[in-house]
């Protein structure tokens, strides 16, 4: 399946002079994303830019195939377009993996930018913990890098507020990014752990192997 040249000129031409056709070329979209990802309930591949574009791929297909530009049969655009697009999660590991590896994307990033405003210094100055405003947790400074200590309601509600934090902190868990029991019978993904001017609590501690996984 290709596009002959100027095609796609002759499809923005007919589309930017006629508003119906405007709307004819955006309603698929919404239709075709879906079929190309569906959502699973836990990061929403449906909502995913990279379907957004295959879909917007095989809307174009279909669209110029409706206006006899492409000899195509109808359903030849979407069809390519969804086998494309296994293809590539496929080399990507698959939906599954790829979901897990956005979201440790995600939160090695809120880690990264709340570094210094959101994670207090383990050997900070009591009297400065103020100035630490929406605190996540603490950060200590070790010889293999930077741990944290989050605290578990921050961690679900704030750095992973709208995804699936289970499936995250297991994906760590499995990838040494997160530090857990020894004990192979305690199955939580907090450790206990003394903080600084708090005493004991639960947390989850980040490993510096999650920033070592940054491509």
């Amino acid at each position: 399946m290709v596009f002959e040249l100027g095609i796609g000129e002759d499809i923005w031409r007919r589309v930017v002079l006629d508003p119906i056709l405007q709307d004819d070329a955006k309603a698929p979209i919404p239709k075709h994303v879906p079929s190309l990802a569906p959502c699973d309930g836990h990061l929403g591949w449906c909502r995913s830019r990279v379907a957004q574009r295959f879909a917007l791929v095989a809307t174009a297909g279909e669209i110029a195939t409706r206006w006899g530009l492409t000899g195509w049969a109808e359903g030849e655009a979407m069809a390519a377009s969804l086998r494309l697009f296994k293809e590539w999660l496929a080399l990507r590991g698959g939906a599954g993996d790829m979901e897990e590896q956005e979201g440790i994307d995600h939160v090695r990033h809120r880690l990264q930018t709340g570094f210094e405003s959101q994670f207090t210094p383990w050997d900070a100055d009591p009297a400065t913990y103020s100035r630490t405003i929406n605190r996540l947790g603490f950060r200590r400074q070790q010889t293999d890098g930077a741990h944290f200590y989050i605290f578990p309601s921050s961690f679900r509600n704030d750095i992973c507020r709208g995804r699936d934090a289970e499936r995250i902190l297991s994906a760590m868990s499995r990838r040494s990014m997160l530090q857990v029991s020894n004990n192979p019978k305690d199955r939580r993904l907090t450790i206990k752990q003394r903080l600084p001017g708090i005493g004991g609590s639960n947390v989850y501690h980040v490993t510096p192997a999650i920033f070592e996984s940054a491509e």
